[in-house]
């Protein structure tokens, strides 16, 4: 997938090259881990995750307290405790391990998707920004710093982009 993103703008490139003098091609790179590293945006997805997930948390944060006190409950009794006691005790013990499980797994699946989403927004103002730097500065050709072997750091408009998604009227 990487090799094919890489062919494509190798051809691009060239055939960029092609058509206009190499002095007059104005290339610009940015590094999209560092932008979405220092975007504000990125800062309040945790925020708003907790928000979002806020009962789904409280509601596993209580059964895992109620098997706490259960599981010490038990151990503090074990010796009064009849074996039928015992079973039942660690039938329920079982029970609530298996339930804040698979809680616990649903939670980490939708937190997941929920984080993609956001992230997936910001990408997307990131790449609007990119086009307007381009357009408005006359680029001809700006590409992910990583897909570059070499890149002067001149050319980087990665703090550029950092600025205006800082920027709220941005």
């Amino acid at each position: 997938m990487m090799c094919k993103k890489i062919i494509v703008l190798a051809a691009v490139l060239l055939s960029a090259i092609s058509s206009v003098s190499a002095a007059e091609l104005k290339i610009g790179v940015f590094d999209e881990r560092l932008v979405l590293s220092k975007a504000p945006q990125v800062e309040m997805i945790d925020a708003k995750m907790q928000k979002m997930f806020k009962e789904e948390i409280d509601e596993m944060t209580a059964l895992n307290k109620k098997g706490v006190e259960m599981r010490e409950n038990a151990q503090k009794n074990a010796m009064t405790m009849t074996e039928a006691q015992q079973i039942k005790a660690q039938r329920e013990l079982t029970e609530i391990a298996t339930d804040l499980q698979t809680k616990n797994k649903n939670f980490q699946e939708d937190l997941k998707r929920a984080k993609t989403q956001e992230i997936n927004q910001i990408r997307i103002k990131i790449q609007q920004i990119v086009t307007k730097i381009a357009q408005d500065e006359n680029y001809d050709l700006i590409l992910l710093a990583d897909v570059a072997a070499f890149h002067k750091p001149s050319i980087n408009i990665s703090e550029k982009i950092i600025t205006i998604l800082s920027n709220p009227a941005g």
